[in-house]
């Protein structure tokens, strides 16, 4: 699971913002839109969609206070995905490293008996390594080289950790 994943949108307006929020949140608890600000659409993917959000109770230097928020909609409609994405969760609140992203919770919903969506709190990434592709700037030899050494850096992290890690598009990897 990565903080961002499909296209991105264009500049989100107030307005815009504001509709998606009540969107994004249907079905959670009340408190989980109250205690975070989307910001900007990040990308939507195969299971959902990914928002930068603001966490008004973080007032770290690091990351400034900003999140990654993923909805994984009809998480539990198929067992094996349901088993996947749990799997996934629960390996990631263990790791602890700078190059594998961080889960900072998992929003409850609203009621139980309903329970179909999942929101899942990430550390937000400024820069992966699709935008980093896409970008103007040129990237020089060392530059990949350390790319490559951070990404074996984290794999090795996993494979430490004995988890085998399945191929993932550009998008999740944290530069």
């Amino acid at each position: 699971m990565a903080s961002s994943s499909g296209s991105s949108s264009t500049a989100t307006t107030t307005s815009d913002v504001e509709h998606h929020t009540i969107r994004f949140f249907q079905g959670a608890r009340p408190d989980a839109a109250a205690n975070y600000e989307l910001l900007s659409h990040l990308g939507r993917g195969a299971y959902g969609e990914v928002w930068a959000a603001k966490d008004p109770d973080d007032h770290s230097a690091a990351g400034g206070g900003k999140v990654a928020i993923k909805k994984i909609n009809n998480a539990f409609c198929q067992a094996t995905e349901a088993k996947r994405i749990l799997r996934e969760l629960r390996i990631l609140r263990h790791l602890d490293h700078p190059n594998i992203i961080k889960i900072r919770e998992v929003l409850r919903p609203q009621s139980e008996s309903a329970f179909s969506d999942l929101w899942v709190v990430f550390d937000f990434v400024d820069l992966d390594l699709r935008k980093l592709i896409a970008s103007p700037q040129t990237i020089t030899v060392p530059h990949v080289q350390w790319i490559c050494h951070q990404m074996l850096v984290g794999l090795q992290y996993l494979h430490s950790a004995h988890v085998c890690a399945a191929p993932r598009p550009h998008a999740a990897a944290r530069v």
